[in-house]
């Protein structure tokens, strides 16, 4: 949606090669929303605009798991983090163990999360932890997984 509460009108369209969007009309709004206007103010009965909209993000996030390692033995509490990185900003990053969440998500960096090994049921087992990284957007990625062995003392 594009416009205030009163009448406006759109006069042309234009679209760049990066996709965005040049939208130029006209406005009998003086609450026609503006992000750092020439002229902050109405300027009287009609006022020209001209409008930037940026193509929609599509790009999903990148994640790796950063530690432990693949093939690692842990035990006791032990630290899951992760790198993210986004063309925009990761708005969080998820841990998984078997797949399942292991914790709340994490949105702020370092992304990490305290571990407790003794969680597993078994006394050595093998499992799988990864990283689920989202931005603004909604766009998702996860990252490899990597397969360590819980060893309880």
């Amino acid at each position: 949606y594009l416009g205030g509460t009163q009448s406006d009108s759109a006069a042309g369209i234009a679209v760049d090669a990066g996709g965005d969007a040049f939208v130029t009309g006209n406005t009998n709004s003086a609450d026609f929303p503006t992000a750092s206007p020439i002229q902050p103010a109405s300027g009287g009965a009609t006022d020209a605009f001209v409008v930037k909209i940026p193509p929609p993000d599509t790009t999903p996030p990148t994640v790796v798991l950063t530690a432990p390692t693949d093939g690692a033995t842990v035990s006791d509490v032990i630290t899951v983090s992760a790198s993210a990185s986004d063309d925009v900003a990761v708005a969080g990053v998820q841990f998984l163990l078997n797949g399942a969440p292991l914790a709340a998500e994490d949105t702020t960096a370092p992304f990490e999360v305290a571990w407790d090994t003794g969680t597993v049921r078994a006394r050595e087992h093998w499992v799988q932890l990864a990283a689920r990284a989202r931005d603004a957007e909604g766009n998702v990625a996860t990252s490899a997984a990597v397969t360590v062995r819980v060893k309880k003392n």
